[in-house]
């Protein structure tokens, strides 16, 4: 009975996206073949090809898979560049921020900006940090629009605030802020934290980093990899790491009898443990299978531009392929998939953060508002490919040395001079 509702609702659901997304004149005079470059045909199919096909009735649409290069290829990277190439899809999926970079720079991806001025795309309305990432700095242009994104925020259990007589987080704290409030929680001994984490040390200390605009590995084109390059900058950081982690407050994920670091963190959060947390979007759904009454508010912010965050980052980005034959018809493809329209559609069943701003209001009761308030912190370095063996190695080493800090074996100076000599050794043993 229960399998017979599930596809007697889908059956509607087909017949509003059907109804809503009939074609227009415009689009009806498109045709021809439309080729799109994607993880795989089942999934675009079920991602848009229903919503595709209704609304542009001439024309036909092949998907093109990457799926056993991702999967297979010694480097999957190099390997879709190529086949981009060879098999010249009109409109072109790119899987992430870096990838989108890379791809601009290869002369992969045609500028939207005449597109977007001819049509009188409306993305004033859509999320304003997604649009600063999606506009190329050195070009000044956009070369792909993305439909959805995820953020980082603070997740805060009102009821342990409460019960200790703590006022609210608010949006645009300073992770100083974050930490001096979570020292109000002296509930150690009852196993009550004022700040926990399911990241690591690590990934935490990468945060406070970047949200001042630094980065622990740094690399400009073909010049040598720099890691923590602001000594300085970075040793202070470490001491305050450590002294939050003294504090008692702020819960250190490691074994309590040897001080070592554990890869495995215990989501205190959730389980009422801690009154606050860093995560992004994906926490509301496990929050639901809880009964915490729980706020959140924006990621921290560096005190000197507290209106912008690092965190913001396109899911997927949809551009046309420069050496594409059927420009027009890939533009009005992308333009379809990011527009009011399709995220009004799929905002009814699809839990993801839309980039139009008018679709995600509010989840579970929650305002969504903290996710889209802050613009992107333009200072923020994209990702570093460094090999396998070497993060692990060198991430190790930083949690370590935090580690020393922590017991006062160390300080953050000479801890950074020691990972720089380390860095050195990891880069020379590949």
């Amino acid at each position: 009975m229960k399998n017979k509702l599930l596809v007697f609702l889908n059956a509607i659901l087909l017949v509003v996206i059907c109804t809503s997304c009939s074609s227009t004149p415009e689009s009806s005079k498109l045709e021809g073949k439309v080729k799109i470059l994607y993880y795989n045909e089942e999934l675009f199919n079920e991602e848009y090809g229903d919503l595709l096909s209704s609304n542009f009735k001439n024309l036909e649409f092949e998907v093109i898979s990457i799926k056993k290069m991702v999967r297979n290829a010694k480097n999957p990277e190099n390997e879709i560049v190529q086949f981009i190439r060879d098999e010249k899809p009109d409109v072109i999926f790119v899987r992430s921020y870096d990838e989108y970079l890379e791809y601009i720079e290869k002369g992969l991806l045609m500028d939207l900006d005449p597109w977007i001025r001819k049509d009188k795309l409306d993305i004033e309305n859509m999320q304003k940090g997604i649009i600063s990432i999606l506009r190329d700095k050195e070009k000044g242009s956009i070369f792909g629009l993305a439909p959805t994104f995820s953020s980082n925020v603070i997740y805060y259990n009102k009821q342990l605030f409460s019960t200790y007589g703590v006022d609210y987080p608010h949006d645009q704290m300073t992770w100083e802020e974050i930490f001096h409030l979570s020292k109000r929680f002296n509930g150690n001994d009852k196993g009550i934290y004022g700040f926990s984490t399911v990241y690591s040390p690590y990934d935490l200390l990468n945060m406070l980093g970047r949200t001042n605009g630094l980065s622990i590995l740094h690399k400009n084109q073909s010049a040598p990899l720099e890691v923590m390059s602001d000594s300085a900058a970075w040793g202070n950081l470490l001491d305050s790491l450590a002294e939050v982690y003294r504090s008692n407050t702020v819960y250190y994920p490691q074994k309590q009898k040897t001080g070592e670091l554990t890869p495995e963190f215990t989501d205190l959060f959730v389980d009422g443990k801690a009154a606050m947390t860093v995560e992004s979007e994906a926490l509301l759904d496990r929050l639901q299978k809880t009964k915490l009454d729980v706020g959140i508010v924006s990621f921290p912010v560096d005190p000197s531009l507290r209106d912008a965050t690092y965190t913001l980052r396109p899911n997927v980005i949809f551009g046309v392929n420069s050496d594409s034959e059927h420009k027009e018809q890939a533009w009005n493809v992308i333009k379809f998939i990011n527009s009011e329209e399709v995220a009004k559609i799929k905002s009814k069943s699809v839990n993801n953060l839309f980039t139009r701003v008018n679709y995600s209001k509010e989840k579970y009761g929650h305002s969504l508002k903290p996710f889209y308030s802050l613009n992107y912190d333009t200072r923020s370095y994209g990702s570093i490919n460094v090999p396998l063996n070497f993060s692990r190695s060198f991430n190790a080493a930083v949690q370590e040395e935090i580690s020393k800090i922590v017991k006062g074996n160390t300080s953050g100076d000479r801890a950074v001079k020691y990972l720089q000599e380390q860095a050195k050794l990891f880069i020379e043993q590949e």
